[in-house]
C-alpha cells in the first residue's frame, strides 16, 4: 500500500464526517431561517386579522352611534344616547388601531385619510341630528339622508379595506405555503446529502478500523515469528558462543599443558645435560683442562642451568602446581621486584586452589598487567592484593606509573585485549580504571567455586 493510499484511507472517514456535519449544520442554520421567516408572516398574517377585526369592531361602533341616533330622534329618549357617547369616546382610539394595522396589510395610505373624514363626517351628522332633537325640533330629511349617505360611503371603505386586506392575507398564506414546502425540501436534501456522507464516514471508518485489525493481526504474527526467529538465532548464537568459549578454553588448557611439558622438558633435560657435562669434567681429574677453561665452562654451565630454571619457570610457574595461586604470585612478585628494581608489594592471603583450572589464567592477567605497566608507565610501585566481596573473589593489580586514558586506546593493545579475553574464558569480569597521572588499577572479579580438599 502507497503512502498517498494510506494516507488517503485514514484522512477520508474524518472529510466525510466533517462533511456531514457541515451540510448538518447548514441544514440547521437554513431551518432556523425559514422558521424566522414563518414566525414573521405568520405575526403579519396575524396583524392583517386584527386589523380586519379592528374594522369589524369599528364598524360596529358606527352602527351603534346610527341606531342610538335614530332612536333618540324617534323617542326623545336620552338612554339612547348612551350607547352613542360609548361609541364616539372609543371610535378615535379604533380608528388608531385600523391605522397601525395598515403597514401589515399593504394597504394605499390615501384610503386611510378618506375612512377618518367618513367617520368624521358621520359622527358631525349625527350629533348635528342630536342637537336639532334636543332643541325640539326634528331633523330634515335632508340630513337623514346625509347621514345615511355617509354610512354607506364607510361601508363601502370597510368593504375596501376589508377585501385588500383578504387579498393580503392570502398572499401571506401563499407566501407561507411556499416557504414551508421550500424548507421542507431544503431539509429533506440537507439531511439526505448530510445522512449520506455521515454514513460513508462510518463505512469508510468500520473499513480502515478492520484493516488496521488485519494488519495489526498481520504485524502480530510478524512480530510472533521474528520473535521465534530471533529467538532460534539467539539460542544459536548462545551456544556458538559456549562453543567458542568451550574451544577457547580448550586450546587455553591445551596451551598451557604444552607449557607444562616443555617446562618439564626443559627443565629436566637441559638440567640433566648440564648434569651430565659437569660430572663429565670432574672424572677427567685435575690438570685435564686449563684452570682458566674449566672456570668459563664452569661458570657457563651454572648459567645453563640457571638459564633452563628461568625458562622452564616462565613457561609454567611451578609453584602454581604445587602451592596455588597465592604462593605462585607471592615468587612472581619477588621476581619482578629483583628484575625490574621497582617496589612490588604482593598481599595475596586467599588465593585459589592449585585444583582451580581458573588460577593459571587469573596468573596470566596478573603477569600481564604488570608487563603493560612497566612497560607503558613506569611505576614506582605495583601492588597485588586479593580479597573476598561476598561470594566472589576480587584480584587487584595496582600501580603508581603515568596511567591513560581508557577511552583513547589503541585498537592494536593486544594486552588489554588478551587479558580480558582470559577474564572472559574462565567467566571473570575485569575492570580497568585509569587517567592521565593516576596510574592504574585492573580489578578481576570471580565467583569463588568450592573446589575438592587438598
Amino acid at each position: 500500500m502507497s503512502a498517498g493510499v494510506f494516507r488517503w484511507r485514514t484522512y477520508a472517514p474524518v472529510l466525510m464526517l466533517l462533511i456531514g456535519m457541515a451540510v448538518s449544520i447548514v441544514a440547521a442554520v437554513s431551518a432556523d431561517r425559514n422558521l424566522t421567516r414563518l414566525a414573521a408572516m405568520t405575526a403579519l398574517r396575524a396583524e392583517v386579522r386584527q386589523t380586519r377585526l379592528e374594522l369589524t369592531q369599528l364598524l360596529s361602533m358606527l352602527k351603534d352611534v346610527e341606531t342610538a341616533q335614530r332612536g333618540y330622534i324617534l323617542t326623545g329618549n336620552e338612554a339612547y344616547l348612551q350607547p352613542y357617547r360609548d361609541s364616539a369616546d372609543a371610535i378615535p382610539s379604533a380608528l388608531a388601531r385600523v391605522s397601525d394595522g395598515f403597514p401589515a396589510s399593504a394597504l394605499p395610505q390615501s384610503i386611510l385619510p378618506g375612512l377618518a373624514q367618513a367617520i368624521d363626517e358621520r359622527l358631525r351628522i349625527a350629533a348635528a341630528n342630536i342637537t336639532v332633537r334636543r332643541d325640539g325640533g326634528r331633523p330634515a330629511v335632508d340630513a337623514l339622508d346625509a347621514g345615511k349617505a355617509a354610512m354607506d360611503h364607510l361601508r363601502l371603505l370597510a368593504e375596501e379595506i376589508d377585501g385588500r386586506s383578504v387579498t393580503r392575507i392570502d398572499e401571506i398564506n401563499r407566501s407561507v405555503h411556499v416557504l414551508q414546502r421550500e424548507a421542507r425540501a431544503s431539509a429533506v436534501a440537507s439531511t439526505t446529502i448530510g445522512a449520506a456522507f455521515i454514513a460513508l464516514g462510518a463505512l469508510l471508518l468500520v473499513s480502515e478500523i478492520r484493516a488496521r485489525r488485519r494488519l495489526a493481526a498481520r504485524l502480530v504474527d510478524v512480530n510472533r515469528d521474528l520473535e521465534s526467529r530471533v529467538a532460534s538465532r539467539t539460542a544459536e548464537l548462545a551456544k556458538a558462543h559456549e562453543e567458542l568459549k568451550g574451544f577457547a578454553r580448550r586450546c587455553e588448557e591445551g596451551v598451557e599443558r604444552e607449557r607444562r611439558h616443555l617446562a618439564r622438558e626443559v627443565h629436566d633435560r637441559l638440567g640433566q645435560a648440564f648434569t651430565s657435562i659437569r660430572m663429565a669434567i670432574s672424572l677427567a681429574g685435575p690438570g685435564t683442562l686449563p684452570a682458566e677453561l674449566q672456570r668459563q665452562i664452569e661458570m657457563a654451565i651454572d648459567d645453563g642451568v640457571d638459564s633452563a630454571r628461568r625458562i622452564a619457570a616462565e613457561l609454567r610457574p611451578p609453584l602454581l602446581d604445587d602451592l596455588g595461586l597465592a604462593a605462585a604470585l607471592s615468587h612472581f612478585g619477588r621476581q619482578l621486584a629483583a628484575k625490574s628494581g621497582v617496589a612490588v608489594e604482593v598481599a595475596v592471603e586467599v588465593g585459589l586452589p592449585r585444583t582451580d583450572r581458573r588460577a593459571v589464567q587469573v596468573f596470566r592477567i596478573v603477569q600481564e598487567a604488570c608487563a603493560n605497566a612497566l612497560a607503558h608507565g613506569a611505576p614506582q610501585s605495583i601492588w597485588i592484593r586479593d580479597e573476598v566481596s561476598g561470594e566472589d573473589l576480587l584480584v587487584t593489580i595496582h600501580d603508581d606509573g603515568r596511567g591513560f586514558d581508557p577511552g583513547r586506546v589503541r585498537a592494536g593493545a593486544l594486552g588489554l585485549v588478551g587479558m580480558r579475553e582470559r577474564a572472559a574464558i574462565i567467566g571473570a569480569r575485569m575492570q580497568v580504571a585509569s587517567a592521565p597521572g593516576e596510574g592504574t588499577t585492573v580489578r578481576i572479579q570471580l565467583p569463588i567455586e568450592p573446589g575438592p580438599p587438598e
